[in-house]
């Protein structure tokens, strides 16, 4: 099987992202390509969500997906538009992978993950530095968001 990947930055208009690169998928799952999403979705911000609540199922350092289902199962608005448009908040993983590979398609400041650490905090990505931290849930910030593609 033959798959036609764009260089690693390079945009891939049929996703309306740019390639991110390559994530091993969870045992079981296949690994999938990851697109760092262009456009209104790419510019949403919010909170992570509110502080003091937990989101069981969103704590998964790998499988942003996942944990986008969990937030919207739980009333995340934005994890609700993101999954109906075929998007999603990257995990702390995911977005560590999108540092490493494609920090310039992302802005200054922190993003959010969607990786819970706790009733309080959840994993932040830094692009200009690389580092990953806990904030609050309820600091507004950008969201890291992506596409995967099943390879």
């Amino acid at each position: 099987r033959a798959l036609n990947l764009p260089a690693i930055g390079t945009q891939w208009v049929e996703h309306d992202g740019h390639f991110a690169g390559i994530a091993r998928g969870e045992p079981g799952q296949p690994d999938h390509a990851l697109i760092k999403v262009s456009g209104e979705l790419a510019a949403l911000r919010g909170a992570q969500g509110e502080y003091g609540t937990d989101v069981p199922g969103a704590h998964s350092r790998f499988d942003g997906w996942a944990n986008t289902q969990a937030m919207a199962a739980a009333g995340h608005v934005i994890a609700q538009t993101l999954l109906a448009a075929g998007c999603y908040i990257a995990s702390q993983a995911e977005a560590a992978m999108c540092a490493a590979t494609v920090p310039e398609l992302f802005g200054k400041g922190y993003h959010w993950t969607s990786t819970r650490d706790s009733a309080n905090y959840a994993w932040v990505q830094g692009f200009e530095d690389g580092n990953s931290y806990i904030y609050g849930t309820d600091l507004e910030r950008p969201f890291v968001v992506l596409r995967r593609l099943p390879l």
